[in-house]
């Protein structure tokens, strides 16, 4: 929220929304972009909550979702909590998703997953 204030960004521009764990609460074509961060293992009922998110994303919309290598790491959640990204793309197959590209080397312990 400060960062987003100091850079000048307008509400219109961004929104930061906590949301409920069961919906994302997005309007059909609301938005251009979705990020999840460190989050996505949290989700319940991953098929049908992204599947809603791909519902609310424009035709050109994009979800990210950065989320930590299923590895032993001296912080975050325990190993047994964490997805990889193959698990991951697969249930976003399943929400609807189709296209995607995966960054593995950019963070030294997180993955990203673009979705479209």
């Amino acid at each position: 929220k400060n960062k987003k204030a100091a850079d000048g960004y307008s509400d219109e521009q961004i929104q930061l929304r906590k949301v409920p764990f069961d919906s994302p609460e997005l309007k059909e074509n609301e938005v251009e972009k979705v990020i999840i961060v460190n989050t996505y293992h949290h989700i319940e009922e991953r098929e049908a909550y992204f599947a809603k998110v791909k519902s609310g994303l424009k035709d050109s919309g994009k979800l990210y979702v950065i989320d930590f290598f299923k590895k032993e790491l001296d912080f975050g959640p325990p190993v047994s909590m964490k997805l990889d990204e193959k698990q991951v793309i697969g249930e976003l197959i399943d929400a609807g998703f189709r296209n995607f590209k995966v960054d593995v080397d950019l963070l030294p312990n997180q993955y990203i997953i673009i979705a479209e």
